[in-house]
């Protein structure tokens, strides 16, 4: 398009003219000036979604708000109950439009059904995952053995987000306490010992599955090797091919040797991981689970 120039018009009075490169005019004001109207789009075809008001066919558009997650803790109450407090909780709905929530402080039953509890069905030894729903009006809980589509109470739920999951296990919750996407589990009395006296002399597959939820991202624990000899070698890592892998080599001046090692590493394949020992340096290894972290969250 070519460049248009403003100048004062010729002649009595305060006016402009908008000409062309070539002083072709293309608008001359009055001495009032001139009120221009913002065009209208008459051609929707290649448009979706919805129009801003102003625009033809436009019925608003919702501001997106920027995601506000803050002081978020979610954590064993009881053997059916867990707490979700926050401060503030971005919910969205379909359309990923999203409201900021303040002050929450809800308790999701796994003895209900519906609002504040089980989103269908009846409870089971599942990982039910735990999310914040909102209708406009109310904000609830909702537990799920979906970590992506949970069943809404009614139609007017049209928000909600994903904040954690807790293990129902033989009718009891296991007890944890989870801040923002860190997550620690409770050893005393609750056994998270998912390798117990191992032999395994190659990367062998272990499963953590009662311990950790399948959409955890990182696993959390420690491992410890047992020796009658003065040495002991063994192994924890995310896959059979060595990666994440931690290995502790410990020597001792007097036998039997019994040596433990933290472990921090991304999970590759969801709620595994794998260990071995050392052929000559070490009889059996036990590996522990302490906690998770989660993705996204806040």
């Amino acid at each position: 398009m070519a460049d248009l120039i403003i100048k004062p018009s010729p002649g009595a009075g305060n006016k402009l003219v908008l000409q062309t490169e070539d002083a072709t005019d293309v608008l001359t004001t009055s001495n009032s000036g001139v009120a221009i109207t913002a065009p209208t789009i008459t051609d929707l075809s290649n448009v979706t979604g919805t129009l801003p008001v102003g625009v033809t066919g436009g019925s608003g558009l919702t501001l997106l708000k920027s995601p506000r997650n803050e002081g978020l803790v979610v954590k064993y109450a009881s053997a059916t109950t867990v707490d979700i407090d926050a401060d503030f909780l971005t919910v969205f709905d379909t359309n990923n439009v999203g409201i900021v929530l303040s002050s929450i402080n809800l308790t999701a039953d796994i003895t209900a059904l519906g609002v504040n509890g089980i989103d269908t069905g009846s409870e089971a030894d599942v990982w039910y995952h735990i999310w914040v729903i909102y209708n406009g009006v109310t904000t609830s809980s909702l537990l799920s053995a979906s970590a992506t589509s949970p069943t809404m109470p009614s139609s007017s739920y049209t928000y909600k987000k994903y904040v954690g999951a807790v293990k129902n296990n033989s009718g009891d919750f296991i007890e944890f306490y989870q801040r923002g996407n860190f997550v620690t589990l409770k050893s005393i009395g609750q056994d998270h010992r998912t390798t117990v006296n191992g032999t395994a002399t190659s990367h062998t597959s272990q499963s953590c599955s009662n311990s950790v939820p399948p959409n955890a991202e990182v696993l959390i624990g420690y491992f410890r090797g047992y020796s009658t000899s003065t040495r002991i070698i063994c192994y924890v890592a995310a896959t059979s091919t060595g990666y994440g892998e931690h290995e502790m080599d410990s020597t001792h001046d007097n036998n039997p040797v019994t040596e433990s090692m933290n472990f921090e590493f991304t999970i590759i394949e969801a709620q595994t991981y794998y260990y071995y020992r050392h052929s000559s340096h070490g009889e059996d290894v036990d590996v522990y689970i302490t906690g998770y972290k989660f993705s996204g969250i806040v």
